[in-house]
């Protein structure tokens, strides 16, 4: 069979054109779509770099506010007391009777964990011999102090039959005054 010289061109046409169709689609087209594959993990990248550096910025401002109450923190953690070491606090109620001319005997009553309350708290039982105004002065200096402190019960009485301390001094015609404080006080 003889192959006329037009349909000799159309076939070799066909044949490179199934040829440039087979190149296009086993080619080119996987091509694309790796292209297009990577231009979505670049986008998911840069959404993900653009969220990292949102979270570094709020990390940054949040450490900033940190620094910046850093001292207000530091300053109400030492109001409270420690739990199993109250020394500090012990020292300080017998440094202020000293400097108010008291005797001072401190029993402590009791831990009372946090439950019903936000905070623990220690309980003392605080016993005060001297005049009646440094017996104020000492509960002012308390109220002043830099503990978290309540008093819940407070007496005051006066009395000539109690002993007396030979390095505390009594104005002239004063008794002497008994204090019993029982304090609170927060722990951490």
């Amino acid at each position: 069979m003889k192959i006329s010289p037009k349909t000799k061109i159309f076939l070799v046409l066909g044949i490179f054109l199934g040829l440039f169709l087979a190149l296009i689609i086993l080619l080119i087209l996987p091509f694309f779509g790796q292209i297009q594959e990577n231009s979505k993990t670049l986008i998911s990248q840069k959404n993900k770099l653009v969220s990292l550096r949102q979270e570094m910025k709020n990390l940054e401002e949040e450490e900033a506010i940190y620094r910046q109450k850093q001292e207000g923190l530091e300053k109400i953690n030492r109001l409270f007391i420690s739990a199993e070491m109250p020394i500090n606090f012990i020292t300080f109620l017998e440094n202020n009777a000293a400097e108010e001319q008291l005797t001072i005997n401190i029993s402590p009553a009791g831990f009372q964990k946090a439950g019903t309350d936000s905070w623990s708290s220690l309980a003392f039982q605080v016993n005060l011999t001297g005049n009646s105004a440094s017996s104020l002065r000492f509960i002012e200096k308390l109220e002043n102090s830099p503990y978290l402190v309540e008093i819940t019960n407070l007496n005051l009485s006066r009395s000539s039959a109690l002993p007396v301390s030979p390095e505390i001094a009594f104005p002239v015609g004063a008794s002497p005054v008994s204090a019993s404080l029982s304090l609170r006080v927060f722990a951490k």
